[in-house]
């Protein structure tokens, strides 16, 4: 079996890629293992121990989590013996049975902030439980199974609550409860933790603006998001509506703080970075994560005229924030062709890429190559015509926006006014800059469709795909790199790579992939 019928997103989610598919003649490439659910571990005589089952998905704050994935990271810890997570008054709940044991052994019970620590380096932060739970042993039902019933109520130290009190202050924390759908939020309240997303943080920002009159940009969200330190973020900005380009930089700075080597997230074809912000709350705090944007969009420079140009130009680029390797990339759409060629430039300065991934990426071949100039011709457009929609400009934040017109069916004033209404967030856009973007976006299309390297990578790629597409761009990519091509199905379209929906899948297997 290859799937489930007619349900591409169970198949997706049941029906993984077979890491082995191919390897010393086990089944063939491309071939699917069917993920079943249940956990097991080795044991030091090589005995497999089965552990319970890793499906239990809960949605808390807005957040679909898997209990199971939790479990499996405390395991991972020698100290643990037995783990169980549950959600309990709205918050992740461990209970640990020590290796050790028993619990009222000082010397032998679990160091609950060395296990909190350790979990935040595997773990995205909304993830890691808020309380602990020690027992001698779990509950048993008569069949010998888990009794989550009879596991005892934590004890909940209620945390202190900290009402606003500027007038910026209570304006964030007015508008995150009235978007949220909250009753109450105070200072250290936190924007994701409540339940915001990418999407909501387009909408809270707009709301913002208008109610405080200065520019609230998305990123902010990102490296500020509990009422007290956003608040302090608008208040000590000296910017005005209008002043503000830099979410139009070359490069974007989703969250620039942390010791670990960044990740570099390169703009798909419409030549906008920032929907990749979705990604920061499921990449551990410690990395700093950047996007790649379309010199068209400030238009300070001349647009690259090939692949290889415009790696050269990126690479540049990173390394102003991050001199050597080892690097990560990870790129949408044309973004992993640029993504694939800047690798080849690292690895040939003699830097390590540790990461190479790709969202939905097609490498055309010469019977794609459309002989008119404008015709767009990258894999994923096809299915979108051959200019973006405003949803398309916005790329995986646009997705709510449905069914939307071309900016070839726009006129130049309705095109310019639609889009500094949804940019806000991230800056304005003139009228010369939306000239400059639909432009870029036929050149960057002519380009991409341009692209056939000469070397070959020397490393692995993550390949994400767009399943409710039928995409198969992975397979192009094979005979350009000299590792493997691991294929990482999403139930999206191409445009939707970058929604809440998609990061949800993509976000933790970056991850782990970026911590291995």
């Amino acid at each position: 079996a290859r799937g489930y019928t007619g349900r591409a997103d169970l198949s997706a989610e049941r029906f993984v890629a077979d890491p082995y598919a191919g390897a010393d003649g086990i089944g063939a490439a491309g071939g699917r293992m069917y993920r079943t659910g249940d956990l097991v571990r080795w044991t030091a005589d090589g005995v497999l121990e089965y552990l319970g089952r890793t499906d239990f998905q809960v949605k808390l704050r807005g957040l679909r989590i898997e209990l199971g994935e939790i479990e499996a990271a405390l395991l991972e810890r020698e100290e643990i013996a037995r783990a169980v997570v549950l959600v309990h008054d709205e918050q992740l709940v461990a209970y640990l049975v020590p290796t050790h044991g028993p619990v009222d052994d000082e010397a032998a019970g679990v160091d609950e902030a060395a296990v909190r620590a350790g979990l935040a380096t595997v773990l995205p932060s909304y993830m890691v439980p808020s309380v602990f739970v020690e027992l001698d042993r779990l509950p048993l039902n008569a069949s010998g199974k888990l009794d989550r019933k009879a596991l005892p109520a934590p004890t909940v130290q209620a945390r202190e609550f900290r009402a606003p009190t500027t007038p910026v202050e209570e304006i964030v924390a007015g508008v995150f409860a009235e978007v949220l759908g909250v009753e109450r939020v105070g200072l250290d309240d936190d924007f994701f933790a409540l339940g915001g997303n990418s999407l909501v943080a387009v909408k809270t920002a707009s709301m913002l603006r208008k109610k405080l009159g200065v520019e609230v940009h998305l990123p902010w969200f990102f490296d500020s998001p509990t009422v007290a330190v956003l608040a302090d973020r608008i208040s000590s900005s000296e910017t005005v509506p209008g002043t503000d380009s830099r979410g139009f930089d070359v490069l974007l700075p989703l969250r620039s703080g942390g010791t670990a080597s960044p990740l570099f997230c390169i703009h798909p074809v419409t030549g906008l970075s920032w929907s990749f912000a979705g990604l920061v709350g499921s990449i551990e705090p410690n990395r700093p994560v950047y996007g790649l944007q379309s010199p068209a969009l400030s238009g300070e420079r001349e647009l690259p005229s090939s692949i290889e140009e415009w790696a050269s130009l990126y690479v540049d680029e990173i390394r102003r924030v991050q001199p050597s390797g080892p690097y990560h990339l990870l790129g949408w759409s044309m973004g992993g062709e640029i993504a694939h060629a800047m690798a080849i430039q690292l690895t040939d300065g003699g830097d390590e890429v540790a990461l190479l991934a790709m969202l939905d990426s097609h490498l055309a071949s010469d019977s794609h190559i459309e002989k008119d100039s404008h015709a767009v011709t990258e894999g994923a457009t096809e299915h979108r015509g051959t200019a973006p929609t405003l949803a398309d400009m916005l790329g995986g934040l646009g997705v709510q926006l449905g069914d939307t017109p071309s900016l070839d069916e726009l006129d130049r004033e309705t095109a310019v006014e639609a889009l500094q209404e949804m940019l806000l967030p991230v800056g304005r856009f003139d009228a010369e800059q939306i000239d400059r973007v639909v432009a870029g976006f036929v050149h960057s299309s002519v380009v991409a469709s341009a692209y056939r390297p000469t070397d070959r990578f020397k490393g692995d790629v993550l390949y994400f795909s767009a399943d409710l597409d039928g995409s198969h761009g992975a397979d192009a990519w094979r005979g350009v790199v000299e590792g493997d091509v691991e294929v990482v199905p999403v139930a999206v379209t191409h445009w939707e790579m970058t929604s809440p929906e998609a990061l949800r899948v993509i976000g933790p297997v970056l991850d782990r992939r970026l911590k291995s």
